[in-house]
């Protein structure tokens, strides 16, 4: 959250620990009434359809979905400060996603509170939280706890989604669980192999874990992980992991997007986690399973 202070001082931000959006989705129009070029109408509709956050009855738990709105938090950014981490290309981003956290309220139990009149009970509530960033109409990213986030997209899925090959036209989006295909991260390790850049604005600076995964067991097993490499491509269980015919499940590094740092790891089942960079030993390890 924004700290307090000047607005002439650039508002700092930190995390601790994983950044994990364990829900990658593609999503495309799937109702005659709209298309792609029509973001506004997609957004519009979307909005109107789920349902708000609320209570079933009167001092209830609630249940639904709320704005983040991610574009307010720039308000008071100063773009221009000596400090500043992030540019207007970021606020533009965050302008164009549609944007919301689910919110799921449970009673845990009954709670007593202490007061000068006398004591006063009351319930507990439990909160569940997962939040969506949709880039309209295309992509799709859900950040939660796994049974928060199936709640969320079964709601979502519930009221705009298609996610089989059905014949239900009243809804607005098809959606579909996004997975990376181990030859998409084959050639990404290529493309830093050659040193060839990308034509998105992304680059890959280097690569500090790479997960393979054959059809059979070996001597290295079925499945295996080369981390704390200073050169992934000079690594003997690298090489012979390829010529054994297993293929990336999983790729980790140091990236820029947008000409701004960035340390990720890539599976190839649709979750990406960002993390802070830590110190690589100079000696390549292998696990294997």
């Amino acid at each position: 959250m924004p700290s307090e202070g000047s607005a002439s001082d650039a508002i700092e931000f930190s995390y601790n620990g994983h950044l994990v959006f364990n829900g990658l989705y593609i999503t495309a129009p799937a109702n005659l009434d709209v298309d792609e070029s029509d973001i506004e109408a997609i957004r519009d509709r979307i909005d109107e359809l789920l349902p708000p956050l609320e209570a079933e009855y009167n001092g209830g738990p609630k249940n639904g979905f709320q704005d983040i709105d991610l574009d307010s938090y720039f308000d008071q950014y100063n773009f221009e400060s000596e400090n500043a981490r992030l540019s207007s290309e970021h606020r533009k981003l965050a302008a164009e996603l549609f944007d919301r956290e689910y919110v799921r309220e449970e009673f845990s139990g009954d709670t007593e509170i202490q007061t000068e009149d006398g004591r006063f009970t009351g319930k507990e509530v439990s909160r569940h939280t997962a939040y969506l960033y949709w880039l309209l109409p295309s992509l799709l990213m859900v950040q939660g706890a796994r049974p928060d986030r199936r709640k969320a997209m079964g709601t979502v899925n519930g009221v705009v989604g298609i996610t089989n090959e059905g014949d239900d036209d009243k809804r607005l989006i098809r959606i579909e669980p996004l997975e990376f295909d181990p030859l998409f991260l084959l050639w990404l390790l290529y493309k830093e192999w050659q040193d060839e850049s990308f034509d998105t604005g992304l680059t890959m600076v280097n690569i500090s874990e790479v997960g393979l995964l054959g059809s059979n067991r070996d001597y290295f097993g079925k499945s295996a992980k080369i981390t704390g490499s200073t050169d992934i491509f000079q690594s003997l269980p690298f090489i012979q992991g390829l010529l054994k015919a297993k293929f990336p499940n999983q790729v980790a590094g140091k990236f820029q997007v947008s000409q701004k740092d960035c340390s990720a790891m890539i599976p190839i089942r649709a979750i990406i986690s960002i993390y802070t960079m830590m110190n690589t030993p100079e000696i390549a390890r292998i696990q294997s399973n």
